[in-house]
């Protein structure tokens, strides 16, 4: 975790266009741009390691069928 520190700083100050657009691969720019401009890309990396670890998820069918069940 600590290698990954040195980088966040460098990566605060990036918004995820500025950090997809030094991709070269245009498959890659082109996955990448479902995420709102503004966004820094630190939030883009956090997101993407959250969901690679396994430590976010979604409620299975959706928060409508949570509410329908309650109320």
């Amino acid at each position: 975790m600590l290698p990954a520190f040195s980088k966040m700083g460098r990566l605060k100050k990036l918004s995820c266009k500025d950090y997809t657009e030094q991709f070269k691969h245009p498959g890659i720019q082109r996955l990448f741009r479902i995420i709102p401009d503004d966004y820094s890309a630190v939030s883009l990396i956090a997101a993407l390691s959250t969901l690679e670890t396994g430590d976010v998820g979604y409620l299975e069918g959706g928060s409508i069928f949570r509410l329908k069940k309650n109320y």
